[in-house]
């Protein structure tokens, strides 16, 4: 069996600064994936390439190395008890307001994400309400992204929108759906 003989240092100090030579260290034995003795291979078994050769292997434990040390971060600082609405629902603008009403019109989705939620979050409310909840979060979130729409608006609140305007959008909006009926 091919095999791979690595030194492994007790202190993590450079060599010259310890004025050892490198057979003074212990080191460990690991088997490589394949055999050099093998008289048969198969197609599916994976390359054998030593590792410093292997750079797919590099790049993974190179990735794997940093998801463990942002992964020590995030239990350093804590986990976040309860994160509540949706992740774009933060802060109310006219892009996060179409992103979830785009999102909300996703047959079943939004329905496994709340249902994921209720099950996973500690509450005393059943499914019933806290989707009832959910739904009322979502509606006050949208009427937030209207008013802060309405507040950018040329128009004033209260007058009455022109009847050029009336008729583009509410006609507009009737043929739209009388096509889509009678069309096809």
């Amino acid at each position: 069996i091919s095999s791979i003989y690595l030194p492994i240092p007790l202190l993590p100090l450079p060599i010259h600064l310890l004025h050892l030579s490198p057979s003074s260290f212990p080191s460990i034995y690991i088997s490589s994936c394949c055999s050099s003795t093998s008289s048969h291979s198969t197609s599916l078994s994976p390359p054998c390439r030593p590792f410093l050769e292997n750079y797919a292997a590099q790049a993974i434990y190179f990735f794997k190395g940093w998801y463990f040390v942002l992964s020590a971060f995030q239990i350093i600082s804590g986990y976040p008890y309860r994160i509540l609405g949706y992740v774009w629902g933060k802060t109310p603008s006219y892009i996060s307001g179409l992103v979830l009403q785009g999102y909300r019109l996703i047959p079943i989705i939004p329905i496994l994400r709340e249902a994921m939620d209720w099950f996973l979050t500690p509450t005393s409310l059943r499914l019933k309400h806290w989707l009832t909840v959910q739904e009322i979060w979502a509606q006050l979130f949208l009427i937030k992204v209207q008013r802060k729409w309405e507040k950018g608006s040329p128009r004033k609140l209260g007058t009455p929108p022109s009847s050029l305007v009336k008729l583009l959008m509410g006609g507009g909006l009737a043929v739209f759906f009388i096509a889509l009926i009678w069309g096809p």
